[in-house]
């Protein structure tokens, strides 16, 4: 996945609760979308395509315009400001298609780009969010998201849609971090209140792009298996080290896994601050997936319940325990992320 710079304005502060609109007409949004035979590298000096008509009899104008419709209007407001949405010709069918999505801005304009291998993977929102764990943790941690539920008598929710809710949720949430999140003292943002879990040192402006964090681009991005990991927590620095190349002492990668979603167990200890293991990477996947979540949970319907299971570890629910009041520095980053185009 690659990301640019964008230039949005930010909105701080809590978001209002997930509300049904009494009408939802997604033709606008759909009509930004188009296709693109060839996928594109983004850079400064590429021109955005004009891309053709989707494909005669394909569902991808229904499908956008269902995710759409399951926005929260806030949301809804955000994507309606999108100048398009390519949807890219991929012979992906498999995990890999997650890398193949990107959010851009160019000459004032923003745009979000979507493999084609998403709707041939056909996943619900936990198989989404179990395959991006797959790529970004390695698939042989078996780390999986299971029970997704939401309000009784809201609607199905562990859905194709409310995967391509979380997937533009993700790319906007790239393309929101480079305008937001203050590039000279990105440790500042929200009053420094949301990076409060990061070294200040290595809270650092990510470079111009950045790839899904996958554990080969974590080691280029390290220089090597040796090198260390160049943003640290200010508890258990190394995680993300002993994660990806385990000394052969200590706790094992897949508790240092659960570690980083871990419930609140002492009643007086609050939860882990992340609102997923992809947050614990960087800063600034901690925004993209803190922004993705408020997102999830302001939609329609809403997230209220999801468990991630490290096997053989244990299981946490991050909703759940956020709704208990036992995660309150991930809820005051709630509280902090949301972005508003200009």
């Amino acid at each position: 996945m690659v990301r640019s710079t964008v230039g949005l304005c930010v909105l701080l502060g809590a978001i209002a609760s997930a509300r049904a609109q009494p009408t939802c007409d997604p033709t606008s949004f759909q009509s930004k979308a188009v296709f693109l035979n060839t996928p594109i590298a983004p850079g400064i000096s590429t021109k955005p395509p004009a891309g053709s008509s989707l494909p005669s009899g394909s569902t991808y104008a229904a499908d956008l315009g269902a995710a759409f419709c399951a926005a929260s209007p806030d949301f809804q407001t955000q994507l309606s400001k999108l100048e398009k949405v390519y949807v890219i010709a991929a012979s992906c069918s498999g995990r890999e298609c997650l890398e193949g999505s990107w959010g851009w801005y160019h000459s004032g304009k923003s745009y979000i780009g979507l493999s084609q291998g998403l709707w041939k993977r056909g996943f619900a929102y936990s198989q989404y969010e179990t395959d991006l764990s797959a790529a970004t943790l390695s698939a042989a941690h078996g780390v999986k998201y299971k029970n997704v539920q939401s309000c009784a008598g809201c609607g199905a929710i562990d859905t194709f849609t409310t995967a391509l809710v979380a997937i533009m949720a993700h790319e906007m949430g790239h393309i929101g971090y480079y305008s937001e999140v203050p590039s000279s003292t990105p440790a500042n943002f929200c009053s420094g209140k949301f990076f409060t879990s990061w070294d200040p040192n290595t809270v650092n402006p990510p470079p111009y792009w950045r790839y899904l964090l996958t554990p080969s681009q974590r080691d280029k991005i390290r220089g090597g298996p040796t090198g260390k990991w160049p943003y640290r927590h200010k508890k258990n620095p190394g995680d993300v080290d002993n994660v990806d190349h385990h000394p052969g002492a200590g706790s094992s990668p897949k508790q240092l896994i659960y570690d980083l979603v871990a419930p609140d167990d002492t009643g007086t200890v609050p939860g882990a601050p992340w609102a997923s293991p992809l947050a614990a990477m960087s800063p600034d996947e901690d925004f993209v997936e803190t922004y993705k979540l408020k997102v999830l949970l302001t939609s329609t319907p809403p997230l209220t319940s999801v468990t991630i299971d490290v096997p053989g570890i244990g299981t946490a629910d991050i909703v759940g325990g956020l709704k208990a009041g036992k995660r309150k520095e991930l809820s005051d980053k709630l509280d902090c992320v949301w972005v508003q185009f200009n």
